[in-house]
């Protein structure tokens, strides 16, 4: 068995070079690792305690990781996927921008509620360019996010535009 001293240059931590070359870390509670009582053969139920905490610390930190990644899913994230569902093209060119999934009759922007002034602009326009009815798909993340979408369909009705450009939700408008 080959030992070698971490960084912290301390006996009691050392790194484990299995026969499958994999470096392990592992806590001794002697001072010497070289020691024949922890051996790697030993049964899991002799697991040292500290090696679970770490175990546990990266699974539950793997967990953690997952779920934040799902949550900060961009903008083009939910395009492609919603672009599937719908079956439209995605990306398409046009002069001075480029439709976020453009299908048969729509031309659609994809914002996130927070940035629904934005979308207003672009879809008139990606609309114009494609002569297809312009259509905004509003990607509310929690409900708290709702007041956006009253404000949007207000503005709409304002500017008598309510009828012209279609409004889907995500991820109401796509169960």
């Amino acid at each position: 068995t080959q030992y070698r001293y971490s960084i912290l240059k301390s006996p009691t931590y050392c790194i484990r070079k299995t026969h499958w070359h994999i470096y392990r870390i592992s806590i001794h509670k002697n001072k010497f690792p070289l020691s024949n009582k922890h051996r790697w053969g030993q049964k899991r139920e002799n697991m040292h305690p500290s090696s679970v905490k770490v175990l546990m610390f990266f699974a539950i930190s793997f967990f953690c990781f997952s779920i934040h990644a799902q949550q900060n899913m961009k903008e083009k994230d939910y395009a492609d996927y919603m672009s599937h569902l719908i079956g439209g093209k995605r990306e398409a060119a046009v002069p001075s921008g480029r439709v976020d999934i453009l299908t048969d009759t729509h031309a659609y922007e994809v914002k996130f509620a927070p940035k629904w002034k934005h979308a207003v602009g672009q879809a008139i326009w990606y609309g114009l360019q494609t002569n297809k009815k312009p259509g905004i798909i509003l990607i509310m993340k929690s409900n708290k996010e709702r007041k956006y979408l009253i404000q949007l369909n207000t503005a709409l009705q304002y500017a008598n535009l309510d009828d012209d450009i279609d409004v889907l939700v995500y991820p109401d408008d796509f169960n």
